[in-house]
């Protein structure tokens, strides 16, 4: 058997479709994790666009994955052999939102690709046709999602030290494993804080921004009457 030209990708060729070129399937695998949206040169987009795997949306001309290039990223990524891909639909090279369930994010450009990442989903949820509720890839990944949407209004997440001592003042958002489509919101304020009325402030603002963006926030109590919300998408509109 005559081994595959190197520089070219061998996935899909049982149903027809030609080899990915490097560059193809380099736009596959980079595609944003989230969203789905290539970011590659014209040539390479519409050959994607020409096989299946990728369609023009929105008022920017921007590219994203159909299922179908969603499918192959996956069996992309589950056989190279770059660590950062072991887990196909998380992060890697893309955005990663700020949970507040660690150090502080480092770099200046965090807000900023915040934004860009928040702009990709309002146009994943109109290609989707779901604009005021969550998308089927929020849905999946409820605590990402959750931290995008507070962390692109603004928000600050909370910092823990090496002790887990709450270093900085802002919401924290961890998951529910006894119930994987519900996530944990509470507002986390740092011992050195003045404001000790910011928690509660904190919350609401949380709460509120969630509910205007598709998400049901329900407030509750712990044991030691610390406020919290718990969030779950809400219904298809």
């Amino acid at each position: 058997m005559t081994p595959p030209r190197a520089g070219r990708d061998t996935p899909g060729r049982g149903h027809g479709r030609p080899p990915l070129t490097t560059a193809q399937r380099r736009a596959v695998t980079a595609a944003d994790p989230a969203t789905g949206e290539i970011r590659a040169s014209a040539a390479v987009t519409a050959r994607l666009t020409a096989l299946g795997l990728a369609r023009r949306h929105g008022t920017r001309g921007a590219h994203y994955l159909t299922p179908a290039g969603r499918t192959l990223r996956d069996g992309l990524l589950r056989t190279t052999a770059d660590p950062d891909h072991h887990h196909p639909g998380t992060p890697s090279s893309g955005f990663t939102p700020a949970t507040g369930d660690g150090p502080p994010h480092a770099g200046a450009r965090h807000p900023e690709a915040a934004t860009r990442a928040w702009r990709s989903l309002l146009e994943i949820r109109r290609l989707t046709g779901t604009p005021g509720t969550p998308a089927d890839w929020e849905r999946a990944r409820p605590v990402h999602a959750v931290a995008l949407t507070l962390e692109a209004a603004g928000l600050p997440p909370t910092a823990l030290d090496d002790t887990g001592r709450c270093t900085s003042s802002g919401y924290r958002v961890t998951a529910r494993h006894a119930d994987p489509g519900t996530v944990r919101v509470a507002w986390h304020t740092a011992d050195d804080d003045p404001d000790r009325r910011q928690g509660r402030d904190g919350l609401d603002d949380c709460a509120h921004l969630l509910s205007t963006h598709g998400w049901d926030a329900d407030r509750y109590t712990d044991t030691r009457r610390r406020p919290y919300l718990l969030v779950t998408p809400g219904p298809r509109r």
